[in-house]
């Protein structure tokens, strides 16, 4: 067991080298300019009707760090496309929590399926009643 010591000692100074390079990584010149955030589309957790027929109210669960972007409405005859995107990486960062917008509809939305066309779903949403 002589060697105990010198094993826990290498593992304390890789743990520590880590930690000091993960720290460094995370910070920036003074005076450097931070890379501007990048929207990014996202998954549409939920969608309620409400009490227009022009309107819905379009969910997503934010995490620490994404402000709402924009919300693309697409109509069609049979359907509503819906791509939602978000700023990532934001400097003012909230806590995580499901984030509602608003779809104005040129048409009342009556029987058309809904669709989230973020390109990892591609599928329907189902539309909840008036939250």
């Amino acid at each position: 067991m002589a060697n105990a010591p010198t094993t826990g000692s290498v593992r304390l100074v890789a743990l520590t080298l880590a930690a000091l390079l993960v720290m460094t990584s995370c910070t920036r010149s003074v005076g450097e300019d931070p890379e501007p955030a990048a929207a990014e589309d996202r998954i549409i957790s939920n969608v309620w009707e409400t009490d227009s027929s022009t309107t819905l109210d379009v969910g997503w669960f934010a995490t620490r760090c994404e402000k709402f972007e924009s919300l693309e409405v697409e109509e069609l005859p049979d359907r509503i496309n819906l791509v939602l995107s978000a700023f990532v990486d934001s400097d003012d960062c909230n806590e995580p929590g499901t984030v509602i917008v608003e779809a104005t509809l040129a048409e009342p939305w009556g029987d058309r399926l809904v669709y989230d066309m973020n390109p990892f779903i591609r599928d329907t949403v189902l539309v909840e009643p008036p939250r």
